[in-house]
């Protein structure tokens, strides 16, 4: 069978307006439902419509990556900005924020889907005749664990506040559904479990996907073996498990299939002809979407597309470039005169407003993708890749006190961005703030910033650049580290639905 189809249950096309309403609601219109997924057939278009969730433009090709940078020291908004995302950006967000929805929704969207397909796995199970089925099943059962983990990952890293060993049984995380119906089909509210226990779910999901997924494969558009140990790592980190961050990243690293290595850093001293011309692999990576260095990626079509990650970055109005946000300068200083990510990231152009300066043109938009339809500026979101696994590790070494490997991974990502990079010989003291600086520049404008600054208990403060809006708010904003805003309000409306069960963040 063949995984990825152009139609979803129309039970599954719902976006509803609370998390309550998510985990039970079906339309009058759609597939009954204990129809709706009998038989191995339909089990794959359950899937289907899983996948599709991660499309929400208010996810990964949108919001969730967009406004979660904004809010930090990586982004200024431009003169002449239309003030989307300006609350986030001004950190004078409410609960009431649209966005706060769009997000929360779309994340537990995907999770009521999986857990749809949990509750009927059984069910399917039953019809199965062969041990071809059953392994079948059990590659859509590992795809769902890993998805649900996901969703929940991700709620507990915006909502929630940064992980502690000490003090997560005493910490709120997120509202734990695992079933689609419960109690007899009504509606159950639930309250926040601890951050201890939101994060043992995901961990116990992520095991049993460990157990089931048996892909093997870079540039995948499906949940493989690397992107289950990539999703591990990133959460061990989290928590800061660092023996198991290793291990997890590690063993993405080291991954084989047969005598071949499963992934590599693009190189950006590399270069490959396209349908646009000759440039580097690490370019192409960003322009069509496609490399062994990318772990997971979101697939998109010309007919199936998500949000467009770079219109809000270019603003192209007749031809014209006319951003609503700009890269801090201390971020473009930050890359050498030989670091092929400034001109992969970055363009020197004149504005609408009449000033020169650099604009973001990392998601150029796929060519592939956007073709005779038009240009849209869409990209497929990379939301695993191989150098995350690098930091990830070399962060984890650093804490442990193993600098020189450490250090050494820290070289092996920039031999892959920078021409004629040596060795990294950062010392000890020095080690993680040269971390964080390189997490800032390979990992720029994909949704991390945020989360990283908060559980680094670090804080920052604008400096005021040309081409940007001035004021205490804008460009000479301070943040202190621990600042409670840098967890994302409950939406308000998913606190009141639950009639005071769900308690706000502040």
């Amino acid at each position: 069978m063949k995984l990825y189809k152009t139609y979803i249950l129309a039970f599954a096309l719902l976006m509803f307006s609370s998390c309550e309403d998510f985990l039970t609601e079906i339309p009058e219109t759609a597939v009954p439902e204990s129809e709706a997924m009998t038989n191995l057939d339909s089990a794959e278009e359950v899937l289907v419509g899983i996948y599709s969730c991660l499309k929400n433009s208010a996810l990964y090709s949108g919001d969730l990556v967009q406004a979660t940078d904004i809010q930090t020291d990586l982004l200024y908004a431009a003169i002449g900005y239309t003030n989307q995302f300006g609350n986030f950006y001004r950190w004078e967000v409410n609960a009431n924020e649209e966005t706060l929805l769009n997000v929360y929704g779309g994340l537990y969207q995907i999770i009521a889907r999986c857990n749809f397909f949990m509750d009927h796995a059984d069910e399917v199970r039953a019809t199965l005749k062969s041990e071809n089925e059953r392994k079948t099943m059990d590659k859509f059962e590992g795809d769902v664990h890993f998805l649900r983990a996901f969703a929940y990952s991700d709620l507990i890293r915006t909502f929630c506040v940064a992980y502690d060993s000490i003090t997560a049984k005493d910490k709120l995380g997120v509202p734990i559904y695992l079933h689609y119906r419960e109690g007899n089909g009504s509606s159950v509210k639930k309250p926040r479990a601890t951050l201890e226990e939101s994060y043992a779910q995901v961990l116990k999901d992520l095991y049993k996907a460990d157990s089931l997924v048996t892909r093997v494969g870079s540039d995948a558009a499906y949940i493989t073996e690397g992107a289950v140990d990539a999703l591990l790592a990133r959460v061990h980190l989290y928590m800061g498990n660092w023996e198991k961050a290793i291990e997890a990243a590690t063993n993405v690293i080291d991954a084989k299939s047969g005598s071949y290595t499963v992934y590599s850093l693009a190189d950006a001293n590399a270069y490959v002809s396209t349908s646009s011309g000759v440039m580097s692999e690490y370019e192409a990576m960003w322009t069509y979407d496609t490399s062994d260095e990318i772990i997971w990626k979101i697939n998109f079509t010309t007919t199936d597309r998500g949000g467009a990650l770079g219109s809000l970055f270019m603003g192209i109005t007749g031809g014209m470039y006319n951003p609503s946000y700009l890269p801090a300068k201390w971020l473009i200083d930050s890359y050498g005169s030989y670091d092929f990510r400034y001109t992969t990231f970055f363009a020197l152009v004149n504005t609408m407003q009449g000033y020169e300066t650099e604009v973001i043109v990392k998601y150029p938009g796929n060519p592939t993708i956007d073709g005779s339809a038009g240009t849209f500026y869409t990209n497929m979101p990379k939301v695993l890749r191989l150098s995350e696994m690098y930091l990830i590790r070399a962060e984890a070494y650093a804490m442990l006190g193993e600098t020189n490997k450490a250090n050494s991974d820290l070289s092996t990502l920039r031999r892959a961005r920078i021409q004629g990079y040596g060795s990294a010989t950062h010392a000890q003291e020095s080690l993680m703030e040269a971390i964080q600086v390189e997490r800032g520049k390979e990992l720029f404008l994909e949704g991390f910033r945020l989360a990283d600054l908060k559980r680094w208990n670090k804080g920052f403060k604008r400096q005021p650049q040309a081409g940007t809006i001035t004021g205490e708010n804008y460009s000479s904003l301070k943040i202190e580290g621990g600042d409670k805003r840098y967890t994302w309000p409950i939406p308000q409306h998913e606190v009141t639905a639950s009639g005071g069960l769900i308690i706000q963040n502040y």
